[in-house]
């Protein structure tokens, strides 16, 4: 799955949606510094996406960038580790996370699982949060293919995830971040088994979602910008 989402990701498949964060990093965080920006990559996967926004960040700015990326995967962290050297890269679980009490000027958190507690206490005093949700259109292409309109997942709603984030983080920003990518016939495979969307889904079922040669899919997310309510 890793193996498929750097493959994926090495394409440009979610430049967009890196290029909107590494703005608003660029917005967000300004003035002089006496060190680099502190990010960590919480649920960093294969490190493909911590690695595009420190590109965007340095192509923006010549203030340092000091990236660190956490995921329970070792298999994850391992491809990151041998991918892209420069960052920290840690096999840890994200409720437990090995770094000290506000040690980040900004956590990222793309699709990937939350602990609101773990990310207030890493956070300095300003720091922020940037989650990212998938929207309701996302890969509603690949739905369509792999689900009935009876199934559950061929819908979804992010409103329970932005009402739990409301309710730890004062929000700055939300903002939705949507296009369509033209795939290559040969990244078609690595985006089906790269998503959750193909677990627990029958591989006949997925071999006749190939077979549809889908050559356009949306991206379709909801960034969520906030700062730690004070308590």
């Amino acid at each position: 799955m890793f193996e498929a989402r750097n493959l994926v990701c090495r394409s440009g498949f979610f430049q967009p949606l890196i290029g909107r964060i590494g703005q608003t990093l660029l917005n967000n965080i300004s003035g002089p510094r006496l060190g680099p920006v502190t990010v960590l990559d919480a649920g960093c996967g294969e490190g493909s996406q911590l690695a595009q926004l420190a590109d965007v960040w340095k192509r923006g700015t010549p203030a340092g960038f000091l990236g660190a990326g956490l995921d329970l995967s070792k298999e994850g962290v391992a491809i990151a580790a041998r991918e892209y050297a420069g960052f920290i890269w840690c096999v840890g679980d994200l409720a437990r996370s090995p770094f000290q009490d506000q040690s980040f000027d900004v956590v990222l958190n793309v699709l990937s699982a939350s602990n609101y507690g773990e990310f207030s206490r890493l956070l300095r005093k300003d720091g922020m949060l940037i989650k990212v949700i998938p929207g309701s259109g996302h890969l509603c292409q690949l739905r369509h293919a792999l689900y009935d309109d009876r199934s559950p997942r061929q819908a979804y709603s992010n409103e329970k995830t932005r009402a739990l984030f409301m309710r730890h983080f004062d929000m700055l920003d939300e903002r939705q971040i949507r296009y369509d990518v033209a795939l290559q016939e040969e990244l078609l495979e690595p985006l089906v088994r790269m998503t959750p969307l193909s677990w627990g889904v029958r591989d006949e079922q997925i071999q006749q979602a190939l077979q549809l040669a889908i050559r356009e899919v949306t991206a379709d997310f909801t960034m969520l910008v906030g700062r730690a309510k004070i308590r």
